[in-house]
């Protein structure tokens, strides 16, 4: 049967079983909607940086969609005196999209990807300011299912700078946005996504 909008994977052999991140979408929707390639802008927050544990994650898309997440069940021994003091505070200004195990979460994070990646004419680029940011988007794929040739190929790490004046850009976002966290993953996320697209380094 002939289907305008039908999808092919990029990689169904080694996509997790009922994944879709990276759908390429062909026909009369493809044309008309799906015409770029998806970004999303991703922030985590964790225990420590000697002995990191993820407890949340943003993501927040290009047309503004996004997710949060917590780690329901993270070790707060395990948690430095910042994290304890700048960190949990935030952690429930807003409602998660899934707050479960480390597991759990890492299939709902999945799943919501592959939502995302379904108005995406190419494979959607996960973007990330430092390498523990990195590291814990890493460990939250490979839960989820991803092969590791997957995660290297669409992470991006991408610092922010002064030189291109991104860090004065998430400066601003956050003075325009008083009612935003810093040390919130999603806050943060947003911030992050507003200093690289008001540079335009994101394209492509």
């Amino acid at each position: 049967m002939h289907d305008d909008n039908r999808c092919f994977l990029p990689w169904q052999g080694s996509a997790p079983s009922g994944f879709q991140f990276g759908m390429q979408c062909h026909g009369r929707r493809s044309r008309q909607a799906w015409h770029h390639r998806m970004n999303l802008y991703i922030d985590t927050e964790f225990t420590s940086l000697s002995d990191p544990r993820l407890i949340s994650i943003g993501a927040v898309t290009d047309d503004g969609r996004s997710f949060y997440g917590i780690v329901g069940d993270f070790p707060q021994s395990a948690c430095t005196r910042f994290v304890r003091e700048q960190v949990l505070p935030w952690l429930d200004l807003h409602a998660a999209d899934a707050s479960a195990s480390f597991e759990v979460l890492a299939w709902r994070f999945r799943d919501w990807l592959a939502e995302v990646s379904a108005t995406s004419a190419r494979p959607c680029r996960l973007f990330v300011d430092d390498e523990a940011d990195l590291e814990m988007l890493r460990q939250l794929l490979r839960k989820g299912g991803w092969m590791p040739v997957d995660i290297e190929a669409y992470c991006v790490l991408h610092p922010l700078s002064s030189a291109n004046d991104a860090l004065p850009a998430l400066e601003r976002w956050f003075n325009e946005n008083p009612g935003r966290c810093r040390h919130n993953a999603l806050d943060d996320a947003w911030a992050y996504r507003h200093a690289i697209t008001s540079n335009g380094t994101s394209d492509a």
